[in-house]
């Protein structure tokens, strides 16, 4: 049997030990060696003061900002332990959202998010919200701990109201976990970062930073993990034309194969 490309090459999967471990299986039975990221938390905030007080008087709100899922998550489960008839106000409410996971998971919640821009840039947030109406409006924006919140400054630049309350916080891991696989990209001890999944890509930057991922081979499973990565502004050059492990392995040997890359 030939050796595989990928023997004894370093190939990191951005995603937590757990739902990596399939794909680290076999991965491992071609001779490459898998790393995982730790998983960043998302949890409840330190309090729930300010969110509980806004909860109770929904109705003062025209609009609600959302510029991603985790505070729609957040934040509808926080109604249904503090007041579960408080959800009928949101009928009412002007939803603005980014980000299409979190239209989807305002849909799946039964809600409209009525302002939906196509991309997160200033000029289609303003554009949008300007035509939506905020001069004097009152918007809600539930958001994470330590978190800018653009949606309210841009609301707040067109005359609304912004009440900013904080429904979630991200824990990070050790940082020395982090470092060390930091040193190994910039070492480029780590021959490719594998991305099976389009969260996944920011998650990565996020924890090691866009520069460490560029010093290793950038693989997308498919063209919405794909997209994902450039969004965060690396270059995927391994993209299988099956969205599967097996065909992403199957591309990374390919690579790893080729005299010149």
């Amino acid at each position: 049997m030939s050796r595989s490309p990928l023997a004894d090459k370093a190939v990191l999967i951005p995603l937590g030990p757990d739902v990596a471990q399939p794909f680290a299986t076999i991965l491992e039975a071609r001779g490459g060696r898998p790393f995982t990221l730790p998983e960043i938390k998302i949890v409840d905030p330190p309090k729930w003061d300010g969110a509980d007080h806004a909860i109770h008087r929904l109705s003062d709100y025209h609009g609600l900002l959302f510029a991603d899922r985790h505070a729609v998550e957040f934040f509808l489960k926080r109604i249904h332990t503090v007041d579960a008839k408080q959800i009928r106000q949101l009928a009412s409410c002007r939803i603005v959202a980014t980000g299409a996971r979190t239209e989807e998971l305002l849909f799946d919640a039964g809600l409209a998010s009525s302002v939906v821009p196509r991309t997160s840039t200033s000029l289609d947030l303003e554009s949008l919200l300007a035509r939506a109406g905020t001069w004097q409006r009152r918007y809600l924006c539930p958001h994470a701990k330590d978190e800018q919140g653009t949606l309210a400054e841009h609301v707040r630049a067109l005359g609304g109201i912004v009440d900013e309350v904080i429904v979630y916080q991200q824990k990070l891991p050790p940082a020395n976990e982090i470092d060390d696989i930091r040193r190994a990209l910039l070492k480029r001890q780590i021959a490719a970062t594998a991305f099976l999944a389009p969260p996944s890509a920011q998650h990565a930057a996020d924890l090691v930073g866009r520069d460490a991922l560029s010093h290793s081979a950038i693989a997308a499973i498919g063209p919405s993990t794909a997209e994902a990565v450039r969004d965060v502004g690396l270059v995927p050059r391994i993209i299988p034309g099956r969205s599967s492990p097996e065909a992403l392995l199957d591309s990374l040997e390919q690579y790893f194969a080729a005299p010149i890359r």
